[in-house]
């Protein structure tokens, strides 16, 4: 179940390479491909220097007027209105929207150079976790075919004994090589359960 467990958190450590720009980042990371994609927008903000900027304005209001003579009232209203247009086009700037732009380019490119790092790092984790579990699973098997090896020498040395054949030497010669494969087994276990939990626990993140 362990390694059932530990594949499956492999999984998500690999998933993550993919991840990094398919899905929605968890809450205490900042993923990478969105800060890149926020990056690239610094090229077309600087090229915005070359175009031209256009202004409006528009302007209105109501007037009314009443007057009275000799008892006769006369009304008048009136609605001026305004608009206003204008446009203007760079020449020359002093060089500043190219350095501008040059500069977005830049740190455009090396934002990329670090997501493929970041990307790279990723895949690494999660491979090196994988070997990392296949190594000590396969260590774990070896131990435990030692120890099942171990324990039939260990009986039949004790049934020799037991026909006078060997001497309690032997027994106890043999009795040492199964307690050292126990422990060796013991240890195994241990490496693969902690081994499991720190990758349980990094696919729980």
């Amino acid at each position: 179940a362990c390694v059932i467990q530990c594949s499956m958190s492999w999984f998500w450590l690999l998933s993550r390479f993919f991840y990094v720009c398919d899905t929605p980042c968890v809450p205490d990371n900042v993923c990478p491909c969105r800060l890149q994609r926020a990056t690239d927008e610094e090229v077309p903000r600087a090229l915005s220097g070359y175009r031209p900027s256009i202004t409006g304005s528009a302007d209105t209001s109501y007037e009314k007027q009443t007057t009275r003579a000799g008892g006769v009232g006369a009304t008048s209203e009136s609605n001026p209105r305004g608009y206003q247009i204008g446009a203007v086009q760079p020449i020359f700037r002093g060089f500043r929207t190219k350095n501008a732009v040059s500069a977005a380019e830049a740190t455009v490119r090396a934002g990329w150079e670090a997501l493929r790092t970041t990307e790279s790092s990723v895949l690494l984790e999660a491979v090196t976790a994988y070997m990392d579990v296949v190594r000590d699973q396969a260590i774990l098997t070896l131990r435990e075919n030692n120890v099942t090896v171990l324990t039939r020498d260990l009986k039949a040395t004790q049934d020799r004994f037991a026909v006078g054949e060997v001497t309690r030497t032997d027994v106890a010669q043999a009795q040492a090589r199964y307690a050292q494969a126990r422990t060796q087994l013991v240890q195994a276990q241990g490496q693969v359960a902690q081994f499991c939990l720190h990758v349980l626990l990094r696919g729980g993140e």
